[in-house]
């Protein structure tokens, strides 16, 4: 059988007074007009990347990587990842240095630093020092993503050129052998 709906009952609204003020005249609407139409911008699109590193062919000699992680990690996780990327640029042989962003002698490189990101107060997180600028790079995940895209077939990549990889990224520091 049908249900009956309780019946809602409309209370009256009232309208607040609006504040004393000096009558106003109401214009009469604008008429609308279709706004102009614009050629396109003499700039072209910038495509969407994942890093800021500028695309250079080698890095001067005080260029290197940097490692923003924390002696305090709040997970095993955090601290797995720190080692991973440790282990990542050693073994690659891509020149870092650690910051310590529980160090309070390194607050104000910290702070720099998280200004450049965004990410405060998330570890790790890596950035470039590359012929006398910072650019941050990303976090675990990126640079996990940036080392997993290293190991994709090789005509993928070239068919792919905007996929990125550690090598693509780091390319000014790694060290042909």
């Amino acid at each position: 059988e049908p249900v009956a709906e309780e019946p809602v009952a409309e209370e009256p609204v009232a309208e607040e007074p609006a504040p004393a003020e000096a009558p106003v005249e109401e214009a009469p609407p604008a008429p609308v007009e279709e706004p102009p139409v614009l050629p396109p911008p003499a700039v072209e699109p910038v495509e969407e990347a994942t890093t800021t590193v500028p695309k250079v062919k080698k890095a001067s000699p005080d260029s290197h990587a940097i490692l923003l992680f924390t002696s305090v990690p709040a997970s095993a996780v955090i601290e797995g990842n720190q080692t991973f990327i440790r282990q990542t640029f050693a073994g690659r042989k891509i020149p870092f240095v650690e910051l310590d962003g529980m160090d309070p002698a390194k607050k104000d490189e910290r702070n720099a630093l998280f200004g450049i990101s965004s990410l405060r107060g998330k570890y790790p997180q890596v950035f470039v020092f590359l012929n006398g600028e910072t650019s941050f790079i990303g976090d675990f995940d990126t640079i996990n993503q940036l080392n997993d895209c290293d190991t994709l077939p090789p005509d993928i990549l070239a068919a792919n050129p905007q996929i990125e990889t550690l090598s693509t990224v780091f390319a000014p520091f790694l060290v042909d052998e």
